[in-house]
């Protein structure tokens, strides 16, 4: 089953590479071989991949101001900062790197998109904004953990 996962990703990936007019050696040798393989950068790039295609299909629609293509974008930066988490970890810990490790990546990013809404909206006194920054945080204490 995670093989025909994995499979469906690169496949999907590959195809995103094309449609853009990329070359496809040119974006997979940017990653080492180890974070190329794992299950984590495969959640966060998976991620990546279906936010860039709605942000696409919002774009077609809205300028960017609009709040929604805003959020995307910001999401967008914080799956990049969870892509460059995962190059700092060294070929001999690579066993880190697993699904686990990439869907809190992902909510992570998901969550301090969350909070960022919410600043923008209210005070950083707020209930609604305290609150999320508690999430993040334990989420960000949970990446610390494994990594």
């Amino acid at each position: 089953m995670k093989i025909f996962k994995i499979l469906a990703i690169l496949v999907f990936l590959v195809g995103a590479c094309l449609a853009q007019g990329e070359e496809l050696s040119d974006k997979v040798s940017d990653y080492p071989e180890h974070i190329r393989s794992s299950a984590a950068f495969a959640e966060v790039i998976l991620r990546k991949a279906i936010l860039e295609s709605e942000l696409e299909e919002m774009l077609v629609r809205y300028t960017n101001q609009y709040p929604k293509v805003a959020e995307a974008r910001f999401e967008l930066a914080e799956l990049e900062l969870a892509i460059g988490r995962l190059l700092d970890i060294p070929e001999e810990k690579a066993s880190k790197l697993t699904l686990a490790l990439g869907k809190l990546l992902v909510q992570r990013a998901a969550y301090a998109t969350e909070l960022d809404v919410l600043k923008r909206k209210y005070s950083e006194s707020h209930p609604e904004v305290r609150r999320s920054a508690k999430k993040l945080e334990i989420f960000d204490k949970a990446v610390g953990r494994i990594l």
